[in-house]
């Protein structure tokens, strides 16, 4: 558990060669990583469509990855309208994969209007719980480099210096700042 006896915590962490940051706006709170795949982190994906034998919209919710291409494959069957279904699949990362046979079987092509993605809360990344278990936040990232700070101190490692923008301090990494001193040092002793 983070933040034990604070009101707030935040988890500092980098994506793409970016530092980011969330607030958790609850203390204390859990932190747990499962690696994430080529396709990204798992979740679910509710789809709009349209048919070709159907007026109007329809919609439904399927398993997916946050990366995936769905797109519907024609197969021959016989009683089919226009003799054929429709099977939806997957890709992701070239790879292909059957989520649902027989998708449409009487209604005819069909052309996705709009999917959203949402993660699971067990899904792949950092993950942030609240102490009794109830799912936060999802941060899909390939790596467990991550640092938590508490209220308004700094992480562990850094210390924190007086700053005259917002919010008033920043930290300073010890260790990075330590390797510039001793590589001066090192320049100092070797050239005088």
């Amino acid at each position: 558990m983070y933040c034990e006896g604070k009101t707030k915590g935040k988890v500092i962490f980098t994506e793409n060669g970016v530092t980011k940051q969330i607030i958790v706006p609850t203390a204390p709170f859990s932190i747990s990583f499962q690696p994430a795949g080529n396709c990204g982190i798992s979740g679910t994906r509710s789809v709009i469509y349209t048919a070709e034998n159907l007026s109007g919209t329809r919609s439904t919710s399927i398993n997916s990855f946050k990366n995936e291409t769905l797109f519907f494959k024609a197969v021959a069957q016989e009683g089919a309208f226009n003799g054929f279904r429709h099977d939806l699949y997957g890709n992701c990362a070239g790879t292909e994969r059957l989520i649902e046979a027989s998708f449409s079987v009487f209604s005819g092509a069909i052309s996705i209007v709009s999917n959203t993605f949402s993660p699971n809360a067990d899904s792949t990344g950092l993950i942030v719980t609240d102490e009794n278990g109830n799912f936060l936040f999802t941060i899909p990232l390939k790596e467990t480099d991550y640092q938590v700070s508490c209220d308004d101190d700094c992480p562990p490692g850094h210390h924190k210096c007086k700053h005259d923008k917002y919010p008033g301090y920043c930290c300073v990494n010890c260790k990075d700042r330590g390797n510039k001193i001793n590589t001066l040092i090192s320049k100092i002793k070797k050239y005088g």
